[in-house]
């Protein structure tokens, strides 16, 4: 009997790395870099997450189904860390997990993310405009600041006209007002130009936010499919004549 159970054992020993082997194979490497980064974004090195955030951006949608997968589970932070790295790669399919975020969290910093997220994937993109919107009228000024921070991670021509009114708003206290200069500043579409120069134009509007719209001006000069259209704007704004292509001189 002993030599029976020996040899069942050797046989089991044996055949185990086979049965192994025959089985759905594992994560791959990549899923694996995917994941450790994914825990260095969240953990508490502040200088291995800011690596792991820019690994990330690069691996782009390669790293997006993980990065579904682990926010459907986090909170707090962690969900905001998320869903910026969902945002930045643009992943259609994070649509679902950040609607389910933004509907079931219940802190106001996650569901501004998730709301700007939506945004830039133009899911819905006014309820979600206008939900970033509400918590800029009124309230806690560190919560109007961060969501005026959202505001300015869309990217989309469409939120031009509410910076624009948010910052006429003399309601609004400056650090609001910059803001909305500044979210211009990072929304690089040829709206946010003709609004900065109107500003600039504009003799009501003091020389203190005018050098902060020139600053936001230069800024948007950093795209190259903008300087034209800034150099066009500051010449007709200062009556000087556009200059003619060389063709036509």
């Amino acid at each position: 009997m002993k030599s029976k159970l020996t040899a069942i054992c050797v046989a089991v020993l044996f055949l185990t790395p086979v049965l192994a082997f025959s089985s759905e194979p594992g994560e791959t490497a990549a899923e694996k870099e995917v994941e450790a980064e994914i825990e260095a974004l969240l953990g508490e090195d502040e200088e291995a997450a800011r690596r792991a955030h820019q690994s990330l951006l690069e691996r782009g949608l390669e790293a997006a189904p993980r990065l579904r997968s682990r926010l459907d589970e986090a909170e707090g932070e962690a969900a905001v860390r998320l869903i910026f790295i969902l945002s930045r790669v643009r992943d259609p399919g994070s649509a679902e997990v950040l609607k389910k975020t933004w509907e079931e969290s219940d802190r106001t910093d996650v569901r501004l993310a998730a709301a700007m997220a939506l945004c830039r994937l133009d899911v819905e993109f006014d309820r979600f405009l206008n939900f970033i919107a509400g918590y800029v009228q009124e309230g806690d000024e560190e919560v109007r600041l961060e969501a005026m921070q959202m505001l300015g991670y869309i990217g989309d021509a469409r939120v031009v006209p509410l910076l624009s009114r948010i910052f006429y708003d003399e309601r609004q206290t400056d650090f609001v007002r910059q803001a909305a200069l500044w979210d211009l500043a990072h929304t690089p579409v040829p709206e946010s130009v003709y609004a900065l120069t109107e500003m600039v134009a504009d003799p009501e509007i003091d020389w203190f936010y005018k050098e902060i719209i020139l600053t936001a001006l230069r800024h948007l000069a950093q795209e190259e499919d903008l300087v034209n259209v800034i150099t066009e704007e500051l010449e007709r704004i200062q009556r000087l004549p556009v200059r003619r292509a060389p063709s036509d001189q």
